[in-house]
């Protein structure tokens, strides 16, 4: 039995998170404005059912309870794709993998014609991958499934894409 005497240790916050009550709501609210500009900025590049899902939560403002209500389906779903589609959309890979396919200079088809990758240069088939792994989310084997491409290019091309968005992080931090 617990003695009400005895103070409890509050467990301290994790290292670079900050105490939400110790910040003032004017700051919170700006904080959670500019929150969900970014979500919903980079949410364009999901598929349409997660683009209308994130939209949905973080736009109309619809709680995971209704929309659970709304497909059928238990709350605890909802919440869970949520918080998936939030680590991918805010993930470094997805932001720069959209800016990328933002600035090349064909958009390549999505999803591309089948056979089409084969004959393809290596940009078109580079872009292809990084929209099937970091913006759609696939696993790289579905990814190669979907392409029609063998998985060790899928791979190469995931690793390289990898290799390059951690290269642009270092030195920008340093």
């Amino acid at each position: 039995m617990l003695n009400a005497s005895v103070p409890r240790a509050t467990p301290l916050p994790s290292p670079g998170v900050p105490i939400v009550s110790r910040i003032d709501r004017r700051r919170r609210d700006s904080h959670a404005a500019k929150f969900v500009e970014r979500v919903t900025e980079f949410a364009r590049w999901l598929p349409a059912d997660e683009a209308a899902l994130v939209r949905a939560v973080y736009v109309a403002g619809r709680t995971a309870g209704e929309l659970a209500a709304l497909a059928r389906v238990p709350s605890r779903a909802i919440q869970r794709r949520i918080q998936k589609v939030l680590l991918r959309v805010l993930s470094r890979e997805f932001r720069a993998s959209a800016r990328r396919l933002e600035l090349a200079p064909a958009m390549p088809d999505w999803p591309p014609p089948a056979g089409h990758l084969k004959s393809a240069s290596e940009s078109t088939v580079h872009l292809a991958v990084l929209r099937a792994v970091f913006i759609e989310g696939l696993s790289m084997r579905a990814t190669a499934q979907r392409l029609d491409l063998p998985l060790h290019v899928v791979r190469r091309h995931h690793e390289t894409a990898r290799l390059e968005i951690e290269a642009k992080a270092e030195a920008r931090a340093s």
